[in-house]
């Protein structure tokens, strides 16, 4: 004779009641390594604000090139402009501008477009003037800025520039300009010596010359630069940061003389998306490179395994902590082997507690047993079995403090419950649910090799959860009581 856990009550006392979804084991996973740009920095734990090689921090008001001549002319960069601060003609400009190339990439969708740039990255996610994207591979930076050739220190002329820089790792009316030339003056990278600078690029790297006859000549220049750096220290990590000036050729009508400008990009609104972190470390195979401060979002596949998926919803939901959910800023922050099994002992702590609890016919299969699962996961500073003395975030002494419950098989399907008598105050900081095995083995089976590896998800580095469910919900008189669906 056999008997599933939790068997002493028909109907049950539950404060919690998730209706789950019933498990398609067909649905396939979703691919971890199709990430979303994001313009969130969050940078790893404990690591300062700037924890890679820092770009100049002072935005100057302008960069000017040599002193005023003997004509009283000077050439400037102003600074970078948000698409409020731009001219009214210069913003209807851009919106046109901005429009062609959405559809050119609409007529021809691919991952990369014409000029080698990722899709997003041309299209501009934001439709700022002035932005920031990465994903973990992936960085792509906007500035629209005023050119100026000045005359005894007022603007005589007047140019807008929209640059767009990538990194991929693995006018006004009357005077106008006679001409403006771009030149690559200098690409460099700063941190270790294992950072090649690529220096000055040649004119005929261009793609489309970099020469406007006019001010009023709105079409496109792009040039690519490789950068290399030396991999041959095994078990190292390095931190760089790319930067270039760019040099403005400046000659505008009816003046005598021709005037030169350099523009540095990180001395104009520096971003911290763009500090790159590469190693060697054989845990990821090989070689590569990430952008440290860009947390990647990890994402369960709830339709085949919607236990698990319902018990961390249901934690990001209703827990003061809210832990890996993106919109609120609570990253997780990864921890390799959770303390060698040590935090999952403290969250699990009692002997068959899963067994004791778990409801056999909430099982996939008869070869399926029931298992605990924790959240937030042993291998994160997030997990209630990590210590303070260690960094640990939401310390418990035991699971028992945790959000206690379980997968039990209704009439109308499978539910999540409290289990009898532990109602939670959602005070906890933590959870424990005796689910199915295969539900909670399933839905971190792409964690390791799909996503970690892949996305070279080291020690203290952030990312994120998505569970890939929603809930039709009541929370009322102490019962909070959903319909679960998959998103």
């Amino acid at each position: 004779m056999a008997f599933s856990g939790n068997g002493t009550s028909t109907g049950g006392d539950y404060s919690v009641d998730l209706k789950l979804p019933d498990s398609d084991t067909n649905s396939p996973n979703p691919d971890q390594s199709a990430q979303v740009p994001t313009g969130l920095i969050t940078r790893p734990l404990g690591a300062p604000v700037s924890s890679s090689p820092t770009a100049r921090k002072t935005p100057l008001n302008e960069q000017c090139g040599g002193p005023v001549d003997k004509n009283g002319a000077q050439a400037c960069f102003g600074p970078s402009l948000t698409f409020d601060e731009l001219p009214p003609e210069v913003q209807q400009k851009l919106k046109e501008q901005q429009k062609r190339v959405k559809e050119k990439a609409a007529r021809a969708p691919g991952p990369r477009a014409a000029n080698g740039m990722t899709d997003w990255c041309v299209t501009n996610p934001s439709g700022e003037s002035r932005a920031a994207f990465a994903t973990r591979t992936v960085e792509c930076e906007s500035k629209t800025l005023p050119a100026y050739y000045k005359m005894d220190g007022k603007p005589y002329a007047t140019a807008y520039f929209s640059m767009t820089r990538e990194i991929s790792l693995d006018g006004t009316t009357s005077p106008l300009f006679r001409a403006i030339e771009m030149v690559m003056k200098d690409q460099s990278c700063t941190g270790h010596t294992q950072c090649k600078d690529p220096g000055k690029a040649p004119y005929e790297d261009w793609g489309g010359k970099p020469l406007w006859m006019s001010a009023a000549e709105t079409r496109e220049a792009n040039l690519k630069t490789t950068f290399t750096w030396d991999d041959t220290e095994k078990e190292r990590t390095f931190d760089f940061r790319t930067d270039f000036r760019i040099a403005g050729i400046l000659q505008a009508g009816n003046t005598p003389g021709v005037q030169d400008v350099g523009y540095q990009w990180s001395m104009d609104d520096p971003s911290d998306l763009e500090m790159i972190r590469c190693d060697t470390k054989k845990t990821f195979g090989k070689s590569g490179c990430i952008f440290v401060n860009v947390a990647p979002t990890y994402t369960f596949n709830a339709a085949k395994f919607p236990q698990a998926a319902a018990h961390a919803w249901l934690l990001q939901e209703k827990l003061p902590n809210t832990m890996g959910v993106k919109t609120r800023d609570t990253p997780l922050y990864y921890l390799p082997g959770g303390r060698n099994g040590k935090n999952r002992a403290v969250v699990c702590d009692e002997d068959g507690w899963a067994n004791k609890y778990g409801d056999l016919g909430a099982m996939q299969d008869a070869t399926d047993k029931p298992n605990c699962d924790e959240f937030a996961f042993n291998a994160s500073y997030n997990s209630g079995g990590q210590p303070q003395s260690e960094d640990g975030l939401n310390p418990v002494a035991s699971g028992s403090e945790c959000v206690q419950t379980f997968a039990k098989k209704q009439a109308d399907g499978v539910h999540l419950l409290n289990i009898d008598g532990m109602k939670p105050t959602w005070k906890e900081v933590c959870g424990r649910s005796a689910i199915s095995g295969k539900h909670n083995s399933g839905s971190m089976s792409a964690f390791s090799a799909g996503f970690a590896k892949k996305l070279r998800l080291d020690d203290r580095d952030a990312y994120w959860l998505e569970t890939g469910m929603s809930g039709d919900c009541e929370d009322k008189n102490g019962v909070f009581k959903c319909t679960m669906k998959t998103s």
